[in-house]
């Protein structure tokens, strides 16, 4: 991993406001995966999970404490992603987002990137079981 730190002073701070050292090293290890993988990390992921706790440990000035302990699927742990989420300006996605998304897909990414013949044939889509066209 990288020697360059992982978080901010004001991510730290926003870490540091969790109740424990346990709860803060966890929000810290799901920030921190976050920014670097867009994505939370999983339970069972232990070497992602312990290079994590060992460099935002650190990086909060905490002991490091037993991960394992915390459980990724409370509520706690869906409030610190939701929070986490905030923080960084990102959302989940919606239904009502589908069809800009699309519409991206089509006339920036697909359009640049496919030859043009695969490009005409990529305008049906299927989302969660409606047929979608944009047909040029």
């Amino acid at each position: 991993m990288d020697e360059s730190p992982i978080l901010s002073v004001e991510e730290i701070a926003f870490c540091l406001t969790k109740k424990s050292p346990l709860n803060q090293i966890a929000c810290a290890i799901m920030l921190g995966c976050f920014k670097i993988h867009i994505r939370f990390p999983l339970s069972d992921e232990a070497p992602l999970l312990l290079k994590l706790s060992s460099k935002v440990s650190a990086e909060l000035e905490l002991e490091q404490q037993n991960i394992f302990e915390f459980d990724w699927s409370s509520r706690t742990a869906e409030r610190y992603r939701n929070n986490i989420r905030q923080l960084l300006g990102y959302r989940e996605a919606t239904n009502e987002d589908a069809s800009p998304y699309i519409n991206y897909l089509q006339n920036e990414y697909y359009q640049n990137s496919l030859p043009k013949r695969l490009y005409w044939r990529s305008h049906v889509y299927i989302l969660n079981g409606i047929k979608l066209s944009n047909s040029p």
